[in-house]
C-alpha cells in the first residue's frame, strides 16, 4: 500500500511539474506576442497569424540567416575584392593623408602586384579560406516565421511599409493604400503628365554640365560623376507613402478611418536627375549647419540644451510646420538658395571648384521643375514644394525656413524673451521666459506670415516631448542660477 501511494504521489507530482511547465512556456509566449504586437499595427482586413506578427516586429531591415549554399565561393569573391583595395592602398600609399574627392566613385582598377609580404599574406590566407571548415550558425528566425514572412511578400492585397515617425510596421489594403495616394496627388501640388521623354531631361542637363566644364567651374571627379549617366536605365521617380499611424482615428471603425494620411516619398534613385541632386547638395550643407537655429539630430540637440542655465518658471514649447516641403513655391525655394550662395563664408568651407551661381540654380530649377514620378501605373509631376525624397530637398527648404523664422522674429516684440530656439527640419523647440499669451504671439505672426505654411504648437510648463525626447523639468531648474 505504501508502494502505490509513493508511486502515485510522484504521478501526481510529474503531472504539477509538467503543468507548471507549461504555464511557464504558455506565460512566455503571451509575453513574446505582447511585446512584438508593439511594434506591427494591422490596418488591413487580413487576420494575422502569430508567426507573421513576431516576424514582422524584428523590423523591415531584419535579415533572416543565409543557407551554407555558395558560402565559400562568396566569401573567395569578398576576399578577393578586400585583396584589391590593399593593393590599392599600398598603391597610392604617397596620398594616403589626402581625403576621398566628396564624388568618387569605385572604378574597379586592379594595381600589380605589390611588395612580397604583401602578396604572401594575400596567398596564405586565400589557402586558409579554401580549406575553412563551415558550420551552420544558430538560426535567428523560426521555420513558421521564414514561412510568414513568405506568404506576407506573396500576398498581392497588402502592402507593408514603416511608420512615419516611429519603427513600427504598418500592414494596410493595398486599395485603400492606392485611395489615400490618389487623394493627395489629386491636390494642387500636382499635375498627372503622359510618359516622360527622360532622355529629353537628361540631355539638358548634360549639355549645362559639360558647359561648366568647359569653363572650369568643374574638376575632372565631378565631371565624370555628373555625366557618367546611362540614359536606357533611367527611369522616373516613385511614389511611396509613410502612414501617418500618430494621426489614426480610432473612434471609428468603418474602413475609410483604417487608412491613415501618407507622408509622400518620391524616391529619385535612378533618375536623370539624381546625381545633380547630390552635386547642389554638396553646397547646401554647409550653408544650414551654419544656420544659428541648425540641430543636426537628437544627440545635438541634448547636448546644446543641456549647458543651458534657465529660469525655473520657463516655459517649453515645440512646434511643428504642416507640409513643409509641399508647401513652398519654386521660385521662393530658388531665390531663397540664390541670396544665400551670396554668403561668400560659406565658400571656405568647400574643397571642390564652387560653380557659377546661374549654373548652380539652372541644376536646381531642373531638379525641382522635372520631378516626374510614377504612382499605380500612372505619371505624375509635382508642381509645388520640393519632394520628400530628393538628396537636397531638406537643405533647401531648411534654407527658406530660416528666412522665415527671422521675418517673423524681427515682427515679434518679445524676442528677447526666447531663451533658446532650435529646429529640426519641419520641428522646432522654443525655451521661453515669458507667459503663455506672449509666447502665443509668436505663433499668430508665423501663422500670418505666408500664404500656404502653418505651425502647430505645444506649450508646457513643465515636460515636452521633442525628437522622440522628453524634456522636462528637473532639479536642476531649483539648482543652477539663471
Amino acid at each position: 500500500m505504501a508502494r502505490r501511494f509513493n508511486k502515485l504521489a510522484k504521478i501526481r507530482k510529474a503531472k504539477q511539474r509538467a503543468g507548471n511547465h507549461s504555464s511557464h512556456k504558455k506565460r512566455k509566449q503571451q509575453a513574446k506576442m505582447t511585446n512584438a504586437s508593439v511594434h506591427v499595427k494591422n490596418l488591413s482586413f487580413r487576420s494575422l497569424k502569430d508567426a507573421e506578427i513576431l516576424a514582422l516586429s524584428k523590423g523591415l531591415n531584419f535579415i533572416p540567416n543565409p543557407t551554407n549554399k555558395n558560402v565559400k565561393a562568396l566569401l573567395q569573391n569578398d576576399f578577393k575584392e578586400f585583396s584589391r583595395k590593399l593593393r590599392c592602398k599600398y598603391h597610392f600609399c604617397r596620398n594616403n593623408d589626402l581625403p576621398l574627392h566628396p564624388f568618387y566613385e569605385n572604378t574597379g582598377y586592379t594595381p600589380e602586384k605589390t611588395c612580397q609580404a604583401l602578396e604572401t599574406y594575400i596567398d596564405k590566407t586565400q589557402i586558409e579560406l579554401s580549406s575553412i571548415e563551415l558550420y551552420r550558425g544558430a538560426n535567428n528566425i523560426s521555420t513558421q516565421e521564414r514561412k510568414a514572412l513568405h506568404d506576407l511578400k506573396n500576398d498581392q492585397s497588402i502592402v507593408i511599409k514603416k511608420a512615419d515617425k516611429s519603427n513600427t510596421v504598418v500592414i494596410m489594403d493595398k486599395k485603400e493604400y492606392i485611395k489615400e495616394g490618389i487623394r493627395q496627388l489629386n491636390t494642387h501640388h500636382y499635375e498627372s503628365v503622359e510618359k516622360p521623354n527622360i532622355a529629353e531631361i537628361n540631355s539638358i542637363i548634360q549639355e549645362r554640365v559639360r558647359a561648366m566644364k568647359e569653363k572650369g567651374s568643374l574638376d575632372k571627379q565631378t565631371f565624370h560623376y555628373l555625366t557618367n549617366v546611362n540614359e536606357t536605365v533611367l527611369r522616373p521617380g516613385r511614389l511611396y507613402l509613410l502612414p501617418k499611424v500618430h494621426k489614426l482615428n480610432t473612434n471609428q471603425n468603418n474602413a475609410e478611418s483604417k487608412m491613415p494620411p501618407g507622408r509622400p516619398i518620391v524616391s529619385q534613385i535612378g533618375t536623370a536627375t539624381e546625381k545633380i541632386g547630390h552635386y547642389i547638395d554638396h553646397f547646401l550643407v554647409p550653408i544650414v549647419r551654419n544656420q544659428d537655429t541648425y540641430i543636426k539630430d537628437t544627440t545635438d540637440f541634448i547636448n546644446k540644451i543641456e549647458s543651458l542655465k534657465l529660469p525655473s518658471s520657463c516655459l517649453l514649447i515645440s512646434y511643428d510646420i504642416t507640409s513643409m516641403y509641399t508647401n513652398m513655391t519654386f521660385p521662393e525655394l530658388i531665390d531663397a538658395v540664390k541670396r544665400a550662395l551670396e554668403d561668400t563664408h560659406i565658400h571656405k568651407m568647400i574643397k571642390i571648384p564652387i560653380p557659377d551661381p546661374t549654373d548652380l540654380l539652372f541644376l536646381l530649377k531642373c531638379l525641382l521643375e522635372n520631378n516626374v514620378f510614377e504612382f499605380n501605373g500612372h505619371y505624375y509631376r509635382q508642381i509645388i514644394g520640393a519632394a520628400m525624397g530628393a538628396v537636397p530637398s531638406p537643405e533647401i527648404c531648411d534654407i527658406r525656413m530660416h528666412e522665415i523664422t527671422k521675418q517673423i522674429l524681427c515682427l515679434y516684440e518679445h524676442k528677447q524673451n526666447i531663451l533658446f530656439h532650435g529646429r529640426f527640419r519641419d520641428d522646432g523647440f522654443i525655451i521661453f521666459n515669458g507667459n503663455r499669451n506672449e509666447a502665443e504671439r509668436f505663433f499668430t505672426i508665423a501663422n500670418s506670415i505666408h500664404n500656404l505654411l502653418k505651425f502647430t504648437y505645444e506649450i508646457s510648463e513643465s515636460s515636452m516631448v521633442f525628437l522622440d525626447t522628453e524634456i522636462y523639468k528637473g532639479n536642476r531648474f531649483e539648482i543652477l542660477e539663471f
